[in-house]
């Protein structure tokens, strides 16, 4: 036997609520109809005068045999059962009581059994129907044979009142019987089947409950595993992105620090070629200055070297005037000459002193030693100058002064020396500076192309640094982007990650 066959076998066992219901209401009414009708035998009892007195008592018992159980509980099977059978007494009594009265009434008390059997199916009980048919049967057997008098009009037909009344009794106590136990079992059957839905229904619920609980242990351990998965995900990721905004942070800042640099090396770069620029016009002003002061330093020397010269022809012509001078006085006719020629020799010192003083001029402290020898050459040219037009005015007295000429042309003569060995000094010292001013010209012109050298270099560091800084600002501006893309992962991965929570919320 199957579970589901033990279930309906168990709920065929059971009473419709409803129907204990209406069992409950028709045991009210009829309790109240049994008191009813305890004043309808009273008064018909009354009205005939045929044993009002036991008739009302019997009926008073009925009543009370029926409310006893009905007071313990108005919907059991003896309360049903009592109630039937009071009311079959009370029926009874009504026909002992009509059987005094005039003829035909007792028929119409006959008529309260259909009333009866009709009422009774409200208990929808096949055994409350049978009760009331079987106390008829009997009551109209005894009575028939025995009392005819006291339930039909006559004697004369009483067998056949019986017959007619027991047909009555199975046409309508049969069918009666047959329609409550088929709505007993209707009623039964539509509340089992009402149960059976209801616990179809509380199963059914309780398989959803638990399938619900199922789903929700489910989307339960799913979304633990989202969560689990999630924290994962952005503890990896979330690493990453970390990772990648620290470095692009970093990248940035560096970038920064090449780009501030590159453009600190541009500037210093194109500070030094500007430098460099000026250092190498400075050179080549200095190189200039140097090759004119070599051609200046050069045209002293050679000036030198000539006064040079001529001082050795003046100390040769001052021999050649001592030697004139011991024989004067054979010679008068030659010291005008050889006055004229010193006096010459004068002018052309001066000239030459005046060249030399310009000259010491332009070569600046290199040429002040040189200015100070030219001055006293200048002096000294003078000097013979103012000898000579004094040896011009006492050339009459030269014969007589022959002895102090003499001296005056040795002194002459030691000058002369001196201005030779001055000049011959001056020479030398003009030729070292003459070398000087060469290597300092030619150090100059290699500084001078070491300078151009330096500049382009400059140049070109200042052109790479330009490029650098271009380069730095491209890397600056990656960085940039980078740090850009690595806050939009992050937004992107807060955001996804709201959207799994949210959804596991939502579910």
């Amino acid at each position: 036997m199957t579970g589901k066959e033990v279930s309906t076998q168990s709920n065929s066992n059971e009473i419709s609520p409803e129907l204990t219901k209406i069992r409950l209401i028709a045991s009210r009414l009829f309790i109240g109809y049994l008191w009813l009708l305890v004043g309808v035998v009273a008064g018909v009892g009354l009205i005939s005068q045929n044993a009002f007195g036991v008739s009302v008592g019997l009926a008073i018992l009925l009543a009370v045999f029926a409310t006893i159980p009905f007071a313990r509980n108005p919907i059991s099977a003896v309360t049903r059962y009592t109630i039937s059978a009071s009311l079959t007494g009370m029926w009874a009594l009504l026909i002992f009581n009509a059987a005094g009265l005039p003829d035909g009434f007792v028929l119409d008390a006959h008529m309260l059994f259909f009333v009866l059997n009709a009422q009774l199916l409200a208990y929808f009980c096949w055994r409350s129907i049978a009760i009331i048919n079987v106390i008829a049967t009997v009551h109209h057997v005894i009575f028939s044979f025995l009392f005819p008098l006291l339930v039909w009009p006559s004697a004369d037909y009483a067998l056949w009142h019986f017959l007619i009344h027991a047909g009555y009794v199975v046409l309508v106590g049969g069918p009666m019987l047959i329609l409550a136990w088929k709505l007993f079992d209707l009623f039964n059957a539509s509340h089992n089947a009402l149960v059976d839905v209801k616990k179809a229904q509380s199963e059914k619920q309780k398989m959803e409950e638990e399938k619900a609980v199922l789903e929700a242990r489910r989307e339960e351990e799913k979304k633990q595993e989202l969560d689990a998965l999630a924290q994962s995900f952005e503890k990896e990721v979330g690493s990453i992105v970390s990772a990648v905004d620290e470095a692009s942070t970093e990248l940035q800042e560096l970038a920064k620090i090449m780009s501030q640099a590159a453009e600190n090396v541009g500037q210093n770069a194109s500070n030094a070629s500007d430098a460099a620029l000026n250092i190498s016009g400075n050179v080549d002003a200095v190189a200039a200055g140097s090759e004119e002061l070599s051609s200046s330093v050069d045209e002293i020397s050679r000036q030198v070297n000539s006064s040079s010269k001529e001082a050795v022809n003046a100390g040769q012509l001052s021999a050649n005037a001592t030697g004139g001078v011991k024989s004067l006085s054979d010679r008068v006719s030659e010291i005008s000459e050889v006055v004229n020629l010193i006096s010459d020799i004068a002018n052309q010192t001066n000239l030459l002193a005046l060249n030399a003083t310009i000259e010491a001029a332009r070569a600046g402290d290199a040429g002040k030693g040189f200015a100070v020898v030219a001055s006293e050459v200048k002096n000294l040219a003078s000097q013979t100058a103012q000898a000579t037009e004094q040896i011009e005015k006492q050339i009459n007295a030269v014969v007589g002064a022959t002895g102090e000429t003499v001296k005056d042309i040795e002194s002459i003569n030691s000058a002369i020396e001196r201005v030779q060995g001055t000049a011959s000094a001056i020479a030398a010292a003009i030729e070292e500076q003459g070398a000087a001013t060469r290597e300092i010209a030619k150090n100059a012109s290699q500084t001078a192309q070491d300078v151009s050298v330096v500049s382009s270099t400059v140049s070109e560091v200042r052109d790479g640094a330009q490029g650098n800084i271009g380069r730095a600002k491209q890397v600056l501006s990656a960085a940039d982007g980078l740090m850009e893309q690595s806050k939009r992962l992050n937004l992107q991965l807060k955001a996804f990650l709201g959207q799994l929570s949210g959804a596991d919320a939502g579910n």
